[in-house]
């Protein structure tokens, strides 16, 4: 499962990764190793804060991605 949190509140962990990326579209896109977009989000600034949360490090199957 994938979720896409715009409202998001904190977690406990700290996130697996948390930075700053480019979006001069002004969309940030999530795809596959195959390239499948998974979701398309609308952010405000050409430079999106990124934080990600893994269910753990290796395949996982819980993946929280918050923007902003």
């Amino acid at each position: 499962m994938m979720a896409l949190v715009a409202d998001f509140r904190a977690r406990t962990a700290a996130p697996d990764f948390d930075g700053v990326i480019d979006a001069p579209s002004g969309t940030v896109m999530v795809s596959t190793v195959e390239h499948d977009v998974i979701l398309t989000h609308a952010v405000a600034t050409p430079r999106t804060r990124v934080r990600i949360w893994l269910n753990r490090p290796q395949e996982p199957d819980d993946v929280v991605i918050a923007l902003g």
